[in-house]
């Protein structure tokens, strides 16, 4: 309570860099927690270099701007800033059914916005205090499942995650994060989530499902639709060394049964056709 924060004043095009015209000149009085984040975890603190972590005990990975990922005109991304079913950009609304998402998720789809805490917290419970910061967990997740997109929740690097139920950890803390929010994969063409793991588990349990194939490595928003990845563009931040991609395009329908996927690694998605989005 009390806290100043850094508002975007103009929202910048498809997945574009953030700018000082993205954002009000001064912190403010903060509204919304996200704009707290903004004032050191935006080009609002760093400009257009984003800071490296240091190696030692730490991630030594490369910053992100979040407000770029955030930005409501790009094709994807978690409603942070704004509700997806009222989005503006490309392709809106971007909202998923609500078979596909879990409580308290699966209501008022389209409507709902989540906060920065929603995914980003400390590792416990206890003491009362909580925030995003300090944490045991790499990437300060929080939920039940704390590994994305690696098997386990304090490792940069491992074994990739497969879809699967049975994936290592599932239900603790070494479990999928997407898990938290997101429903049961599940097999056959009638699960409501039948993407991740239709056709006798050809998208679970094998090389080609891993999620960050055919997913953005870090799901805060992307410039193709549902956190798709796509080769040989997507920046290497948003990817994983020495992962080969599934797909070069992906055309978006109003449900995952009526999208199509382009590309050369899967059998099944590497035939014709025209259009789409890619990275």
């Amino acid at each position: 309570t009390g806290a100043t924060g850094v508002q975007f004043t103009t929202f910048p095009a498809l997945w574009t860099a953030t700018s000082a015209a993205s954002f009000s000149t001064n912190p403010v009085a903060a509204t919304r927690e996200y704009e707290v984040c903004f004032k050191c975890h935006s080009s609002f603190a760093f400009g257009g270099t984003p800071p490296t972590a240091p190696n030692l005990g730490d991630s030594a990975m490369q910053q992100t701007d979040v407000a770029m990922e955030f930005n409501p005109n790009n094709r994807s991304m978690h409603p942070v800033v704004s509700p997806l079913g009222s989005a503006a950009g490309t392709l809106a609304p971007k909202s998923l059914p609500a078979t596909y998402l879990l409580a308290p998720w699966n209501v008022n789809v389209g409507t709902q916005t989540m906060t920065c805490t929603d995914c980003h917290n400390t590792d416990s419970a206890s003491p009362a205090a909580q925030g995003p910061h300090g944490s045991a967990v790499r990437f300060l997740l929080a939920g039940t499942n704390k590994a994305w997109p690696y098997t386990v929740a304090g490792a940069t690097s491992g074994t990739l995650f497969q879809m699967s139920n049975s994936g290592t950890g599932f239900g603790t803390s070494n479990g999928l994060f997407c898990r938290n929010c997101h429903s049961n994969p599940g097999t056959g063409t009638g699960n409501p989530n039948t993407a991740h793991g239709q056709f006798n588990g050809q998208h679970s349990g094998n090389a080609i499902g891993t999620c960050v194939r055919c997913h953005i490595r870090i799901p805060h928003g992307g410039k193709v639709s549902r956190l798709m990845v796509t080769s040989p563009n997507a920046p290497a931040r948003y990817t994983v060394s020495g992962q080969t991609l599934n797909f070069t395009r992906f055309v978006k329908n109003s449900t995952y049964s009526g999208s199509a996927w382009f590309g050369t690694t899967c059998s099944r998605h590497s035939g014709g056709g025209t259009g789409g989005e890619a990275w």
